[in-house]
């Protein structure tokens, strides 16, 4: 719109079936996180994902699967996904552990479970 052009006011039915279709698409998105969350958190696979499959996850993946979990009310879940991180996490990231950690050295070794050559991949 250029500075000389007035907006049109949308009538009080044109705004109900805006907000209606906004609605719509809300609940959807809800409705698909009520979904995944709760696939997540009762199938026991947030809880077991890092340390039985030893896939690591980035600090910000790390922080938005406990940061979900924390606001559907499961802490003790996002809890255990935040310190299976740090206990692969590198020197000098926020969730890393290590008490007398002064620079590099020797982190555990983590199969790559997302790779092809991990257990993820391999068929039973």
């Amino acid at each position: 719109m250029s500075g000389t052009e007035e907006a049109v006011p949308l009538s009080a039915a044109a705004l109900v079936r805006t907000a209606l279709t906004a609605l719509d698409e809300l609940s959807t998105l809800a409705e698909a996180l009520d979904r995944f969350v709760g696939t997540w958190t009762h199938s026991g696979l947030a809880y077991e994902l890092v340390p039985d499959y030893q896939c690591t996850l980035t600090c910000e993946e790390a922080d938005s699967l406990a940061d979900l979990l924390t606001a559907y009310g499961d802490t003790e879940g996002a809890q255990l996904i935040l310190s299976e991180h740090a206990a692969y996490d590198e020197c000098g990231h926020v969730h890393h552990t290590c008490p007398d950690c002064t620079g590099p050295h020797e982190q555990p070794a983590a199969p790559d479970a997302c790779s092809a050559d991990g257990p993820a991949s391999q068929t039973t």
